[in-house]
């Protein structure tokens, strides 16, 4: 046989066929970067009317040629969207299309430089009727061309304006007044966007480049861009590279097609993503009939036909030639003729005189044989010679429009650094010894409560199939073959049919082929699979249980389902529940959907307490767009838990349905490495979450039902999908919650200590007891009589008395659930410490910086230690500090100081260093609202600790440094680097006198969500000679900060209060310099040699002699 072979560009790869038409794989893509609209500062009075062919339409004497429907969310008011309709009018008389447009419109507050944005949702190429090939078009321009709905119900087109705009909705008024914007003209600009009117040249970096985001396809506006010398962009030049970017910046740009006549497009010496070569030139265009897409508009425009634009955009296939033929296939008859016959669907006519068959033997020279007509409408035909031989033929078919244009079938390739290529037909002729192509994806498995089989196959052959049967047997017993029926003869090659079965039991087998036969006088035959038969394992439940845990690592046949497996990949610890990775996108799925599935065997019978899922995740699926939610259109892929009580019949979810947004960390993964429109990022443990869900949620207590997870694929993205592990349904392993306000000390002239508490579970408390010990003796225990529906319950240990002062007593609060879960309070499990103390005789000043043992504080959750990153001792909270447990939910964590101050009228101040990250409260809130949360305080008690008194408000992360913010926000651990001085004044509220004496304590207060690393508190010092301090600080001037040079310049004034040492460390408390002053009534003069030390930020710290200390930031540059 004689053959001929094509070369044909497949996603810009140079690939051998020896059938041209089959090189173009239909490709989609999603499309998230939409183009804006700037609005001009300058008053513009312009007024254009709308086309001829809207005033025929709303005069009723034109016929609408298409539908666009819109969905108008929140924002819009009535009078905005009569504009908008005005401007749909518009579009609907102009546009000739079978499938509705639908428009998902937004009312948002945008840039007060943009009026608003636009872009097609989705883009397709490759599909049949499309005129350039390997080439993306927008959705509804694709849906136009090949007259069939591509999206679904989604929306094509996606629009947003601003809602801060001064706009003007009166859509006949010809004048505006000054400063308001045409809402009709803006709608009318956004609408032509999406209707195709963008390109997706860009700039990165150096290099300017080509490509519908990031894959190097172009979007069909692009094919016709060329510059001045009329050097067409694509064919000429590189993508990416320097060349590239001088053209798409060299302001001279046009757009030559059909009709067009070469327009200028905006491409200014300055890139602007968005509005660059995606408009009509401002200057060219600007007060023309043709300025509506031009890049801004101005106040007073009205601008209400589109003018070349619509040219352009009709030079693109809004307004097009649909040359409907069926491919001829091979054949056995070497002597021909071979007739094609091919119908004609135009917007605009034909010129039937330029209707051409055009063949070739060997791939190059062509044939071209004008078609005559049928006799029926539209339609033509022409016969291909024979040549006797057994060989291959090659052809297209040509026609020009009433407008010039030419339009064929199959479409032209379009090359990069190349010309079109043509594509071409190929049919044989010859003797066929080819079987058969059979595609089938056979399900998993078959449900016992399912009834029937329905089988789906594509199935084609060079010559044609004479036949197609399933041959099949339940259990090894043959059954009667079943003849697949063609959905669509002459239309496509799906075949299906549905094979019924009557009852099936668990454990029965299905096993089945498929048998093609084609039309040759071989008859020859393919069958699916090639081998053998295919196995469908006939599934059913398990018996009902009221729990289930897995961890999956050991082997389970308790799950089954599609696309899911218990795998250990690689990088993982253990064995869990994956998806496939990456999962499949839903291209080529029945309505371009898939659903993975993996379902448990054993029904759930739901309790009426602790009805929960907890499992542990990642979730890396392809994010919706920002502000969708489950059940929107653009939520894209998910992942869902779901309930069945009808055995898998129908399914409902657990909770909504979610995607890689749910957590941060996964969202950050997932978009960390994009190739085209999917995600290449891997999971790894470090990105499992712990997911629970509650069935009481969506079933009722006593529901036997069935659990399934499954992932939701959509086309043209995904990414490396859905781990699940340590499964746990109605496992109930939580501990009782054990609420207590407790106590940190005991006076040595108290009795008795009362201890109250509060215990809950879900299954209820079987028992509750104190155990307690003194001085670290032997443990004893007191157990509370439980008596539910009871939660709080009081014990008090009398006879305390016998005490004195350093004594220690320890307690802790322990409760059984009916399961055998333990809880504790304190959470830990540790003892409170309760001393007994005498809090002795008032004292004037006291100073402390921790660097040594004290005994001179009791609390409990806090203690003076030294964490790492660190220099020295300090006061610490527990870091992190637990969330509130005390019997309202809230804790006061304190810690006391038992000495009493004297305050004094000269002197009544308290300083120290601290670092503060607890959780912070919201703009407006008032310290004592309960919307305050946690915060930190400093109090005092004026009778022995009975009562306490605040000596200023309590305080949070807010207003602190921005090194506590972002430790909290990142939620890591703070450095000696980031104290800061606090000074408190101790009668500046009037709570306090001078002359009171007061015991001082610092009070750390949690509610029950969200925590901190919490607090740090060093170099305290009480009534000590402080006022040296700001003496110290008041006289130092640091410069230059940031430090350009090398030399850190120090001055003092005055130096009166005796030596100064000055401390340069890193911000992690490392000693680099230390330098000591002496004192002076003159002003003294330091220099610090920072030469030898990297760019960053580093700590001065001036110590003086009373151990007054101030902490300076700097920042070296170089």
């Amino acid at each position: 046989m004689k053959k001929f072979y094509s070369f044909a560009l497949v996603l810009w790869l140079l690939v051998p066929l020896t059938n041209i038409l089959l090189a173009q794989k239909p490709m989609g893509i999603k499309v998230t970067k939409p183009t804006v609209c700037y609005a001009h500062t300058a008053d513009n009075p312009c007024y254009i009317a709308p086309p001829e062919e809207y005033l025929k339409w709303a005069g009723s004497t034109r016929t609408k040629t298409s539908n666009i429907e819109v969905t108008y969310n929140a924002g819009f008011t009535a009078e905005a969207i009569a504009a908008f309709d005005y401007a749909l009018g518009i579009w609907e008389s102009l546009i000739d299309s079978p499938v509705p447009i639908r428009i998902d419109a937004y009312w948002s507050s945008l840039s007060p430089n943009v009026l608003g944005g636009a872009i097609y949702t989705n883009a397709y190429a490759n599909f049949p009727g499309a005129q350039k090939l390997n080439v993306f078009y927008p959705v509804a321009l694709a849906e136009k061309i090949t007259g069939r709905n591509l999206n679904g119900n989604n929306p094509d087109i996606f629009v947003q304006f601003n809602n801060n705009a001064n706009w003007n909705f009166n859509p006949t008024n010809p004048s505006l007044p000054q400063g308001q914007f045409d809402l009709v003209s803006v709608v009318l600009h956004e609408i032509g966007h999406g209707l195709g009117f963008a390109g997706s040249f860009s700039i990165s970096g150096s290099n300017g480049q080509v490509g519908l985001q990031g894959t190097g396809i172009p979007i069909i506006y692009d094919v016709p861009i060329e510059n001045f010398a009329a050097e067409n962009l694509i064919r000429i030049y590189s993508s990416p590279s320097v060349d590239l970017r001088s053209q798409i910046t060299s302001e001279n740009l046009f757009f030559n097609s059909a009709t067009s006549s070469r327009p200028k497009l905006f491409a200014p010496s300055t890139f602007s993503g968005g509005s660059s070569i995606s408009h009509l030139d401002e200057v060219t265009f600007n007060n023309t009939p043709s300025a509506l897409m031009t890049p801004q508009i101005a106040p007073q425009e009205r601008i209400h036909d589109p003018g070349i634009a619509w040219n352009m955009l009709k030079d693109m296939g809004w307004e097009m030639v649909r040359i409907n033929h069926i491919k001829l296939s091979d054949t056995e008859n070497i002597d021909g003729p071979y007739s094609v016959t091919a119908s004609f669907q135009a917007d605009n006519g034909i010129a039937t005189n330029t209707v051409k068959l055009n063949y070739t033997l060997d791939g190059t020279t062509f044939t071209s044989i004008t078609m005559n007509p049928t006799g029926l409408p539209n339609e033509f035909t022409a016969s291909i010679p024979g040549t006797g031989v057994a060989r291959q033929y090659g052809y297209y078919i040509s026609v020009n429009d009433n407008a010039g244009r030419e339009f064929v079938n199959p479409g032209k390739i379009v090359r990069k650094l190349q010309p079109e290529l043509q594509n071409i037909f190929i049919f044989e002729t010859g003797p066929d010894n080819k079987p058969p192509a059979i595609s089938h994806s056979p399900k998993p498995f078959l449900l016992a409560s399912e009834t029937e089989l329905e089988l789906e196959a594509r199935i084609t052959d060079n010559i044609g199939i004479a036949s197609a049967i399933v041959e099949y047997s339940i259990n090894d017993v043959t059954q009667p073959n079943q003849t697949l029926i063609l959905q669509a003869p002459q239309a496509d090659s799906i075949y299906r049919r549905t094979l019924l079965f009557g009852s099936l039991n668990n454990g029965d087998v299905i096993k089945y082929r498929i048998v093609a036969t084609d039309n040759s006088s071989n008859s020859n035959v393919r069958t699916a699979p090639a081998t053998g038969f295919f196995t469908l394992n006939v599934v059913g439940l398990e018996p009902t249980q009221d729990s289930y845990t897995n961890n999956f690592n050991s082997p389970s046949n308790d799950f089954f389902g599609n696309g899911f497996s218990i795998v250990q990949p690689a990088g993982f610890n253990d064995q869990a529940i994956h998806s496939d990775h990456p999962y499949a996108e839903g291209n080529g799925q029945p309505n371009n959907e898939l659903n993975l599935v993996y379902q448990l065997k054993i029904p759930i019978r739901v309790k009426a307490k602790e009805a929960t899922i907890v499992f542990d995740e990642i979730v890396l699926v392809e994010p919706g767009q920002t502000g969708t939610v489950f059940g929107d259109e653009q939520f894209w892929d998910y992942v869902v838990v779901e309930g069945s009580k009808d055995g898998g019949i129908t399914w409902t979810p657990v909770a909504d349905g979610y995607d890689s947004r749910a957590n941060s960390a996964w969202l950050t993964r997932y978009n960390s490495a994009i190739t085209g429109n999917n995600s290449t990022a891997v999971g790894d443990p470090a990105l499992f979450r712990t997911r629970t869900l509650d069935l009481q949620n969506k079933f009722d207590t006593n529901d036997e039902v069935v659990i399934r997870f499954r992932l939701f694929s959509d086309p043209f993205a995904a990414g490396w999908g859905w781990t699940i592990d340590n499964l746990k349904i109605q496992i109930d392993d939580t501990p009782p919650l054990v609420l207590h306000d407790h106590i940190d000390y005991l006076k040595d002239t108290e009795d008795e200590l009362v201890i109250i508490t509060k215990a809950s579970d879900a299954s209820g408390i079987k028992s509750l007891k104190i155990e307690y010990k003194v001085n670290n003796g032997t443990v004893s225990d007191i157990d509370f009589n439980v008596n539910p529906p009871a939660s709080q319950y009081q014990f008090t240990l009398s006879g305390l008395a016998a005490l004195s002062a350093g004594n220690v007593l320890e307690y802790r609060i322990v409760a059984t659930d009916s399961v055998d879960n333990e809880g504790f309070f304190p959470p830990s499990g540790n003892f409170i410490k309760v001393p007994v103390i005498n809090f002795g005789t008032p004292a004037a000043t006291y100073a402390n910086n921790f660097n040594s043992p004290s005994n001179d504080f009791v609390g409990n959750f806090f203690s003076i230690a030294q964490p790492n990153l660190f220099v020295d001792g300090a006061i610490h909270s527990e870091h992190f500090y637990p969330n509130g447990v005390g019997l309202d939910k809230t804790s006061s964590y304190s810690y006391m100081l038992t000495r009493p101050i004297t305050i004094s009228a000269a002197n009544p101040l308290i300083r120290f260093d601290e670092i503060v990250v607890v959780e912070g409260h919201g703009v407006g809130v008032a310290f004592g609202s309960a919307n305050f949360r946690d915060y930190v305080i400093v109090e005092g008690s004026k009778n022995g600790g009975n009562t306490w008194s605040r000596f200023l408000d309590g305080y949070d992360i807010v207003g602190g440094l921005s090194s506590w913010i972002s430790a909290f926000s990142t939620g890591s651990n703070p450095n000696a680097g980031m104290f800061r001085n606090r000074t408190i004044n101790m009668t500046a509220n009037g709570n306090f006198q001078p002359g009171d004496q007061v015991i001082i304590r610092f009070r750390l207060f949690a509610n029950e969500t969200i925590n901190g690393w919490g607090w740090a508190i060093d170099n305290l010092f009480i009534q000590d000679p402080i006022t040296s301090v700001e003496q110290l600080n008041t006289g130092i001037n640091i410069y230059p900060n940031p430090v350009t040079q090398q030399l850190l310049n120090i001055e003092l004034e005055n130096n009166t209060i005796g030596e100064i040492r000055i401390d340069l460390t890193t911000v992690q408390g490392q000693q680099l310099q230390t330098v000591s002053l002496n004192p002076s009534t003159e002003k003294t003069k330091h220099q610090l040699d920072l030469s030898g030390l990297p760019a960053g930020m580093y700590i001065i710290t001036l110590n003086g002699r009373s151990g007054e200390r101030v902490t300076k930031k700097i920042i070296k540059t170089q």
